[in-house]
């Protein structure tokens, strides 16, 4: 005789329903890949163009500068800039490209990211490892190297500049795995997803 269970006995083993699907709409959906690419490309490009606009005003208003300080001021344009985003990336979770592409960072639980995780851990740290690595592995003529194109290549600061690009790009590479999450993603417990 086949046992029935007792749908009235309280004290009966609860029964779920292993194979229904797990109800995923409230969950943030993940940006895709190329998304997020367009995003730091279009970042990329509105940052060139803020530059080079910064540092064509330094020549117009004050031509008797020396090229260098022109340079400098025009690129101090571009860190503002930089600073915008930072305060758009901790107040939005998005950065001026990522709101064009209708993305967003958030936690991995879908809450806001905030300073510290979307500024200070997501971009700070990583960019803080990859100096410690030049600097670390290639000395102080490595940093000279990275801001000067005439600076002597010795192999110490050839190998301080290939470890950094190596930790910058193996990091985005994890990117192609199913969370769709780079390095800087798993270091600041985020995700960028749909806005």
């Amino acid at each position: 005789m086949a046992y029935t269970p007792d749908t009235t006995n309280p004290y009966a083993p609860p029964r779920a329903d292993l194979h229904r699907a797990r109800d995923k709409s409230d969950q943030p959906r993940s940006a895709d890949r190329g998304t997020r690419l367009g995003a730091a490309i279009l970042d990329g490009i509105l940052f060139g163009v803020i530059a080079f606009a910064g540092v064509l005003l330094v020549g117009l208003v004050a031509p008797d500068l020396p090229a260098e300080a022109g340079a400098l001021l025009g690129f101090g344009v571009a860190g503002l800039y930089g600073l915008y985003n930072a305060v758009l990336l901790a107040t939005r979770g998005q950065t001026v490209g990522k709101r064009l592409l209708g993305i967003k960072i958030v936690r991995a639980d879908g809450r806001p990211a905030g300073f510290g995780r979307a500024v200070a851990l997501r971009v700070m740290v990583p960019n803080a490892i990859a100096y410690g690595l030049i600097l670390g592995l290639g000395g102080a003529e490595a940093v000279a190297a990275t801001a000067r194109p005439d600076a002597a290549m010795t192999p110490d600061v050839l190998i301080g500049q290939l470890a950094a690009m190596a930790f910058v790009f193996g990091g985005m590479l994890l990117i192609f795995g199913s969370a769709k999450r780079c390095l800087h993603d798993y270091i600041a417990g985020t995700i960028v997803v749909k806005a």
